[in-house]
């Protein structure tokens, strides 16, 4: 499988605001509204998606950017 890049990595947090803050004023990341209404952090050619959640202990989700197909994607 040839992965190109990633383009998300979506982080459950319990507290929105002190996530954003921390991210924003320790790796100096700039906040952006993404298009599906989240609060992010832009990476240039990927971000990081905030997501507040009650219980913090769902996994990361991140995408991929593949070369392949689909069907070679699944078949391997």
């Amino acid at each position: 499988m040839n992965i190109r890049e990633i383009e998300y990595i979506t982080i459950p947090v319990s507290n929105l605001e002190i996530s954003l803050r921390f991210y924003h004023e320790v790796f100096d990341l700039q906040i952006v509204d993404l298009p599906n209404g989240d609060k992010g952090a832009d990476l240039r050619k990927m971000f990081l998606d905030f997501r507040q959640v009650d219980n913090v202990s769902n996994p990361i989700s991140f995408g991929l950017i593949a070369k392949d197909s689909m069907e070679a994607i699944k078949a391997h």
